[in-house]
C-alpha cells in the first residue's frame, strides 16, 4: 500500500496525463523486459520512495516499509 500511495503522490504532482505517460511507460518497459527488477524501474522506485517518505514523516514509529526499498 505504501508503494501505491507513492503512485498517488506522483499523480498529484504531475497531473493525470504526465503521470500516465511516466508510470505507464515504466510499466510497459517492465513488461517488455522481464529480466528487469520491477522496483528498479525509475517510476516504480520513485513511487516506493515517495510513499516511504510520507509514512516516515507522518507515521514515524509505524515500522512499515515500502516494497522495493
Amino acid at each position: 500500500m505504501i508503494h501505491e500511495y507513492g503512485h498517488f503522490l506522483q499523480q498529484e504532482e504531475m497531473g493525470t496525463i504526465r503521470y500516465g505517460l511516466y508510470a505507464g511507460g515504466g510499466s510497459l518497459y517492465g513488461r517488455l523486459n522481464p529480466d528487469v527488477d520491477y522496483y528498479e524501474i525509475p517510476s516504480e522506485k520513485n513511487a516506493s520512495e515517495r510513499g516511504q517518505e510520507y509514512i516516515d514523516q507522518y507515521y514515524p514509529n509505524s515500522g512499515y516499509k515500502s516494497e522495493g526499498l
